[in-house]
């Protein structure tokens, strides 16, 4: 019976998580000048995220980091930005998991970039890497149980065959796995009292087949 026990509740973890997605921003319209991100793409909340068509900036690290045309996403005037989940009391609570995704710096060579991860307040991770602006970099997360992730950039030096200057950096491939909806408490109140009906009837027929 614990088997079975086990067995069901993996099930209805399972039916609630999500299989990997890539975010490659390709989809989204009306990007040749750069727009905002708006809330609700690919079940996010987007802060200060713009999303640009990369190939109108030839002389750019927006150009250079595309792995996927047309389009990047990239930090609004070089400050920080995020993307996260719903945090309503009122609603399931939600996770999802960063995997990874291509940066690279829009105008400046050793761009310094800080992600961290969040489940509520807590910061559950943090790492700080250098992107050039010629090509993109592939960073690994692999970060479980987040409700937002924070991304903010600095330093470097301009390129000089690029036209413009600035901490912004292109960001595009975004790797993620959710948003996951957690079993509610009422979820796992009926699947406990389903157990336990379950295991009674077993015994029942069990004894009856003893007597």
């Amino acid at each position: 019976m614990r088997k079975i026990a086990f067995v069901a509740l993996a099930a209805l973890f399972i039916s609630n998580s999500a299989a990997a997605s890539t975010l490659t921003f390709d989809e989204l319209r009306d990007a040749r000048f750069g727009r905002p991100i708006g809330d609700g793409y690919q079940g996010f909340n987007w802060s200060n995220f713009n999303v640009l068509e990369g190939a109108l900036l030839p002389l750019s690290g927006y150009a250079a980091g595309m792995v996927s045309a047309p389009n990047v996403a990239f930090n609004g005037f070089g400050t920080p930005a995020s993307l996260s989940v719903s945090a309503d009391p009122f609603l399931p609570m939600i996770d999802f998991t960063l995997t990874s995704g291509d940066f690279t710096g829009a105008w400046n060579d050793g761009l310094s970039i800080t992600v961290q991860g969040f489940n509520g307040a807590t910061m559950l991770h943090s790492v700080t890497f250098v992107v050039s602006s010629t090509a993109p970099t592939l960073v690994t997360f692999n970060w479980a149980n987040l409700t937002e992730v924070t991304f903010s950039s600095s330093g470097g030096t301009r390129n000089p065959s690029y036209l413009g200057d600035g901490t912004n950096f292109a960001l595009d491939n975004l790797v993620v796995n959710g948003p996951n909806p957690m079993p509610e408490p009422a979820s796992l109140l009926l699947l406990g009292s389903g157990l336990v009906a379950t295991v009674t009837r077993f015994r029942r027929r069990r004894s009856a087949r003893n007597v």
